[in-house]
């Protein structure tokens, strides 16, 4: 199915809703799906830089304790 058919359907399912309004809706859930993505990485950095001192930690006690 095309855009333009896909587009179609929606208009006949939804007759009372503005194509441009639509298209802003979609525009801005787009952008908020970016900046999710944006904060999700950055999480996702953080995460890692925390496993790793998590883990020398870790490696430090267990040499702390074997002396």
């Amino acid at each position: 199915m095309s855009m333009t058919d896909s587009s179609n359907s929606l208009a006949a399912r939804y007759p009372g809703i503005p194509f441009r309004e639509v298209q802003l809706w979609l525009d801005n859930v787009q952008e908020q799906l970016r900046q999710v993505r944006i904060r999700i990485e950055n999480l996702q950095s953080e995460q890692a830089k925390l496993l790793e001192q998590e883990n020398l930690l870790r490696e430090l006690l267990a040499s702390s304790a074997n002396e």
